[in-house]
């Protein structure tokens, strides 16, 4: 949980104090990369937030913040905007 933390804070500039995190579960990825074997572990989290604190890209490495319901997500996540490991974490968030 600690490295969650630190990670929410670099990436989207949310602090312990404002953040409520709740143990998902995880996820095992395995496939051919261009650059090789592609072995990861994802640990899933979910994040409640109040509703005026947004987060803020901080580091560069998230694309963009959005607030979505979890039909909306869904329907992102077949419409296919979101890579296959968001989706697979996504999914896992989402209970399913």
């Amino acid at each position: 949980m600690t490295t969650a933390i630190r990670e929410l804070q670099e990436e989207a500039g949310i602090d312990a104090v404002h953040a409520e995190l709740f143990w998902a579960g995880a996820i095992r990825i395995q496939r051919l990369s261009s650059q090789g074997w592609h072995d990861e572990k994802l640990l899933i989290y979910n994040l409640t937030l109040p509703e005026a604190r947004l987060p803020a890209n901080k580091d560069g490495e998230v694309q963009e913040f959005l607030r979505l319901t979890p039909r909306e997500t869904v329907m992102r996540m077949q419409a296919g905007e979101f890579t296959d490991d968001a989706c697979l974490a996504l999914a896992g968030g989402l209970g399913f």
